[in-house]
């Protein structure tokens, strides 16, 4: 059987990834139109919203457009602000301190640096077959800001930065209402997603 899911658009900024999916070209000089609906063919339905437990191409499809990582990934490799708007590196390459965005979850709750936190350490490094491995050099994360997150690694490692996009385990997912759960069964996992990006579930 069959399921169609549709999302509602959350912000003026555009999704990459479903704008190259809409079979239109505006023009420079056009002015973007918001609202409206964007048709997508993917292979399968999607089994999860939560991109952090799945590696099913439909779910982190799907997922990441709810969902949001600290850096979205380039297709050359490289990697640009998201929810976090910059970062400095520590020159042995082991300390990564994210600025992050002042945003909010779809509930209305501030995301803070205790978000990433706990979605890296908790449920990345624990769940995600993707973001596991990295998982394991990290050594702690500084909360103490609630907009900066300080990543501390056991050694550098060049692709950290790239890991740390929504599509390869690293969606950071609200704390308030996964912390104490089991995340493989939260209703935010399941039917619920609640997000910070510019779209979210609504049937």
């Amino acid at each position: 059987m069959s399921t169609k899911t549709v999302l509602t658009r959350m912000s003026a900024s555009v999704m990459a990834a479903a704008v190259c999916m809409v079979p239109a070209v505006v023009s420079a000089a056009e002015t973007p139109v918001r609202g409206g609906v964007a048709i997508v063919a993917i292979p399968s339905d999607a089994s999860s919203m939560n991109p952090v437990l799945t590696t099913k191409a439909p779910d982190p499809f799907v997922g990441c457009m709810i969902y949001e990582g600290l850096i979205d990934q380039r297709m050359d490799g490289g990697a640009d602000p998201l929810l976090a708007k910059s970062w400095t590196i520590s020159p042995d390459g082991k300390t990564y301190t994210f600025d992050l965005v002042e945003a909010q979850w779809h509930d209305g709750k501030p995301f803070t640096s205790s978000d990433v936190k706990y979605t890296l350490l908790e449920v990345s490094s624990k769940y995600s077959s993707t973001f596991g491995r990295v998982g394991k050099i990290i050594e702690g994360i500084d909360d103490s800001d609630p907009r900066k997150a300080v990543i501390t690694l056991s050694k550098s490692y060049g692709p950290f930065l790239y890991a740390l996009g929504c599509q390869v385990g690293a969606a950071i997912l609200p704390a308030h209402l996964f912390r104490g759960t089991d995340a493989t069964n939260n209703p935010t996992t399941l039917t619920a997603p609640v997000g910070t990006g510019p779209f979210r579930l609504k049937e």
